[in-house]
């Protein structure tokens, strides 16, 4: 990946904004349409953070359009707040790793910051951070939750609806579903979770306490929708 696009959570049919990720040249730009013809969009810059360290992975938080997190290619997760008009970007935290390697995915839900990363012997491959502390002492930039021991994570989301849901892909595994509030875990094996339709999908699986899990699926008949439940240890 060397640039992507990405569409404010918050944009409107009224007032679009997106988000210019140029990997190449380790900066954001931030956009605003300003008139659309056909298939062209005329749009004028009204941000730009550069100089950023070399990242690899970046989210942009759908409960506040004025925090971008930024994953770099050593796993440094980093938090920026981006400027008023008049003023200048800030970094707000930045979350180091005890061993570096290339940082995979990254994602917000509003209170954590989960971090995906490749490999690493006998350290966690998934970190959740707090992102409303305000202390930069070393015990608050430890993270919250340390997940998928020696594994690469090559990707994670966070429902919409759920916020304490977070699915992480394991590469050459599958999908976990963690629920962070008393750290369940279940694994299905798939493809992909970059999209809506996965998330519901996966939904429809449950862990029950730390061991036990239970599968629902629906299905129409007669005019009628029946439950199945399948319930299985972990």
């Amino acid at each position: 990946m060397e640039t992507a696009i990405r569409w404010s959570p918050s944009s409107t049919t009224e007032k679009q904004r997106f988000m210019i990720a140029d990997v190449a040249s380790n900066h954001l730009q931030f956009c605003e349409v300003s008139s659309k013809i056909g298939t062209r969009l005329q749009y004028r810059v009204t941000h730009k953070v550069s100089n950023l360290p070399n990242f690899t992975a970046f989210d942009w938080s759908r409960y506040d359009e004025s925090i971008v997190a930024i994953g770099t290619a050593g796993g440094e997760a980093r938090v920026i707040r981006l400027a008023s008009q008049d003023g200048q970007s800030e970094i707000t935290h930045v979350f180091p790793v005890k061993l570096q390697r290339k940082c995979n995915s990254i994602a917000f839900n509003g209170l954590m910051l989960a971090v995906g990363l490749d490999r690493a012997r006998n350290d966690s491959s998934l970190n959740v951070y707090d992102t409303k502390s305000q202390s930069t002492s070393s015990s608050q930039l430890e993270p919250l939750r340390r997940l998928s021991i020696s594994e690469i994570v090559s990707n994670v989301k966070f429902f919409n609806d759920q916020a304490d849901v977070l699915l992480a892909g394991i590469a050459r595994q599958g999908i976990r579903m963690y629920d962070l509030r008393g750290l369940s875990c279940i694994q299905r094996t798939t493809s992909s979770i970059t999209d809506q339709q996965s998330c519901r999908q996966l939904k429809r699986w449950y862990c029950f306490g730390v061991n036990s899990c239970c599968s629902f699926s629906f299905h129409r008949s007669s005019g009628r929708e029946l439950l199945c439940v399948c319930g299985f240890g972990q």
